[in-house]
């Protein structure tokens, strides 16, 4: 399975720094009908457009990622990849490992709506776990929140039925 996003935005909520990244890809599997529902073996983004012109080049960490289905309602399953990181290195020398709470894997909330089969990602709980000494302190620091954003279409189509 394949999942393909026309952009990624890694979005810094603590000092609204944006990178917004080019087509990623992740693929996958459907391990069975149990938890987790989608199994994410690898992750690749384009380049990242940063703030002050600094190209950034994002990395996937932790995989595989899990995504698991919390609530269906008919249209769409809510629920949430966990075991993500992202590292970070930017054209200024700038290098931040992004994860979830104490530098474990986070978390981001998905919703797949089943008519289209996109998984949309936002929101979670993604924080930078370490930000390197090259870092603008008012760009990234050590703690600042982050949320990612990307809207996957999937091939074959994904729908909760066939997860």
């Amino acid at each position: 399975m394949t999942l393909t996003a026309p952009s990624f935005i890694v979005k810094n909520l603590t000092t609204g720094a944006v990178a917004s990244c080019g087509t990623s890809v992740m693929t996958g599997n459907v391990p069975g009908f149990q938890p987790p529902n989608l199994k994410i073996n690898t992750s690749s983004y384009g380049l990242c457009n940063g703030p002050a012109g600094i190209n950034v080049q994002l990395t996937a960490g932790g995989l595989p990622w899990n995504y698991t289905v919390a609530s269906f309602n008919g249209a769409v399953a809510t629920g949430s990849l966990t075991g993500i990181k992202l590292y970070t290195h930017g054209s200024d020398g700038c290098d931040t490992t992004i994860a979830g709470p104490g530098g474990a894997g986070g978390t981001v909330v998905g919703a797949l709506t089943n008519a289209s089969g996109v998984l949309a990602l936002s929101g979670g709980n993604l924080r930078i776990a370490s930000a390197g000494f090259d870092c603008d302190p008012e760009l990234y620091q050590t703690g600042d929140v982050m949320e990612v954003i990307a809207s996957y279409g999937s091939s074959p189509k994904l729908k909760y039925s066939n997860i």
